[in-house]
C-alpha cells in the first residue's frame, strides 16, 4: 500500500472548529448587522450622496441581508444543542427554509461580488477620465447600476433554484426521534423505529 502524506488534517479542524462556529457566526452576524445598519444610515445622510457612497450603501444593503438571514440558519442548526441529532430538524419547513437559504445567500453574495466591480469600475474612470466619469458615474446613472444589480440577478438564478428539490428519506430512529447512523446501529440495543424527514437535493442538468 502507498504512503500517503497527510498534509493538512481537514476533517481533525473540523472537529475542532465546529462546536465554536454557531457562537462565532452568531456574534460576526450581529455584529455585522448593526456595523452595516450604521454605515447605511451615514452613507444615506444628505451630505454623503455620492456615486460611490450610493455603491458602498448597496453592498451595505446586501450584507446586512445576508447576515441577518444566517442568523435564523446558524440558530437552528448550530445553536440548538443536538438540532441535526434528531428528525424534528428535519421537517418541510425547515427543508423549506434550508432551500430558501441557499437561494437568498447566492444572490445576494453574487450582487456584492457585482457591486464591488462596479466601485472599481467607477473608481477607475474617476482616475483615468474624471471630466467624463462626472457624467457617466453620476448619482442617478450609479443609483440605476445598482438596482439593475439587485434585479438582474433573480433571472439568473433561474437554473440554480429549477436545479432544486425537496425530498423525502426514510430516517432510522430511535423512539425519541434521535437519528441513528449505521455506527450507531452496531451497538444500539433499543426500540429501533423509521421517520419521515426532507432535505432539498441539487439536481445535475449535464452529466
Amino acid at each position: 500500500m502507498a504512503n500517503v502524506t497527510v498534509y493538512c488534517n481537514l476533517a481533525s479542524f473540523s472537529r475542532k472548529y465546529e462546536p465554536i462556529h454557531g457562537p462565532l457566526s452568531l456574534f460576526v452576524c450581529l455584529f455585522g448587522s448593526v456595523a452595516n445598519l450604521l454605515k447605511i444610515c451615514v452613507l444615506t445622510s444628505e451630505e454623503m450622496r455620492w456615486p460611490t457612497n450610493v455603491i458602498l450603501t448597496g453592498l451595505a444593503v446586501a450584507d446586512l441581508l445576508v447576515m441577518l438571514e444566517y442568523l435564523a440558519f446558524a440558530i437552528h442548526w448550530y445553536i440548538i444543542a443536538d438540532g441535526e441529532k434528531y428528525v424534528e430538524s428535519y421537517s418541510y419547513g425547515w427543508a423549506v427554509f434550508t432551500l430558501f437559504h441557499a437561494l437568498f445567500s447566492q444572490f445576494f453574495h453574487f450582487i456584492s461580488c457585482c457591486l464591488t466591480v462596479i466601485l472599481a469600475v467607477w473608481r477607475y474612470a474617476a482616475i483615468a477620465s474624471p471630466h467624463k466619469s462626472r457624467y457617466w458615474c453620476d448619482s442617478r446613472k450609479t443609483l440605476y447600476a445598482v438596482l439593475t444589480t439587485y434585479f438582474v440577478r433573480p433571472a439568473t438564478c433561474t437554473l440554480f433554484f429549477l436545479s432544486l428539490r425537496i425530498l423525502t428519506y426514510n430516517q432510522t430512529c430511535d423512539r425519541h426521534g434521535k437519528i441513528l447512523s449505521r455506527k450507531d446501529l452496531e451497538t444500539f440495543t433499543g426500540v429501533v423505529t423509521k421517520r419521515h424527514i426532507f432535505n432539498f437535493l441539487f439536481i445535475k442538468w449535464i452529466d
